[in-house]
């Protein structure tokens, strides 16, 4: 049994993991929110999800964001897995675009932003 576990959030960076994951020999590590486990990650999840190429991953964003009416209001791009969204909209639509974008295999991160100012 292990003493010292290694752990991760739900939000975590997924090339970090598997960096950090490879640097330990790890091949799982337990994935909290706050005190409950809620799954584990494994190298070979890692590896799927990061073999993912980015036009993929923001084919699937915008399926994800129009099946739900979303997409409209984003530009999405994507860079190493990491999703960027910008457009305007309420703190309700943000927020579910967000955990939309999550939701995609391979995204890493998620940021959301407002247009670039114009003047």
């Amino acid at each position: 049994m292990t003493t010292q576990v290694r752990t991760a959030r739900p939000n975590s960076d997924a090339a970090e993991l598997a960096e950090m994951m490879i640097r330990t020999g790890i091949k799982s590590v337990p994935v909290l929110e706050g005190a409950e486990l809620v799954g584990m990650v494994s190298r070979r999840d890692l590896l799927a999800v990061l073999a993912r190429g980015d036009a993929r991953i923001r084919d699937d964003v915008i399926a994800a964001l129009r099946e739900h009416g979303a997409y409209d209001r984003w530009t999405v791009t994507v860079r190493d897995g990491g999703v960027e969204l910008r457009g305007e909209a309420d703190d309700t639509a943000r927020r579910l675009s967000e955990v939309l974008a999550r939701t995609v295999p391979g995204v890493s991160r998620v940021t959301v932003r407002e247009p670039a100012d114009r003047s």
